[in-house]
């Protein structure tokens, strides 16, 4: 029976490694000793179909000379944190979560290109309404490894009544003890992993998803 799933990690930072995994991208010099982006094409993938990838979400960018750019992984965290006006991270604080939808290889490898499209562009929807259309700051289908993924990275911008303040007024309750009064602005924008990332909330997305 073909099953759909997906995995989530955090992470603090993303490195080059990563980033170039993902993006299929590194630099390289050129002979006049600048750098230029190329295609970069991991060991386990087939280079005859990296160019059958698709970026479901554009990090390219004009500069102040007018010029087409692409930002990487970790600066497209580092632009959405800075546009959401939230506080500076903590040097041990996670700020983004690295997802791969992906499925049964039987069932992801006999669909066709528009089928994987498809499935593509339905999972960027339900992420984008779960974690935040502005959230979602990359999102790759690879198709040229042995089973066809997403590749996606999430930053963690939350806003409203935190966990802990949603915990501590349901215990207060219980106890039929006054509630306290929390000095926080929950109509802000925060980053917070804890907010997204927990064990209930992983069986729910599960459930959703599927």
């Amino acid at each position: 029976m073909p099953v759909q799933v997906f995995h989530l990690d955090k992470r603090k930072t993303i490195s080059g490694g990563l980033n170039r995994h993902i993006t299929r991208l590194q630099w390289t010099e050129t002979d006049d000793h600048n750098m230029a982006l190329t295609t970069w094409v991991p060991a386990n993938a087939d280079p005859s179909r990296t160019s059958d990838n698709v970026e479901l979400v554009s990090r390219e960018f004009k500069d102040d000379d007018g010029h087409i750019r692409t930002l990487s992984l970790q600066q497209a965290v580092d632009k959405r944190i800075k546009e959401a006006g939230v506080r500076k991270p903590k040097p041990d604080q996670n700020t983004s979560l690295e997802i791969i939808f992906s499925g049964s290889h039987g069932r992801m490898t006999e669909m066709s290109r528009s089928e994987l499209l498809n499935w593509a562009n339905d999972t960027l929807r339900w992420s984008q309404k779960t974690w935040g259309k502005d959230n979602v700051v990359s999102a790759s289908l690879h198709v040229d490894e042995t089973t066809p993924h997403i590749h996606m990275i999430v930053v963690p911008i939350v806003c409203g009544e935190s966990r802990k303040t949603k915990y501590n007024k349901k215990n207060a309750a219980k106890r039929g003890k006054k509630r306290r009064a929390y000095n926080i602005d929950h109509t802000k924008l925060r980053l917070c992993m804890n907010e997204v990332y927990t064990t209930e909330l992983l069986y729910k997305y599960h459930d959703n998803y599927a």
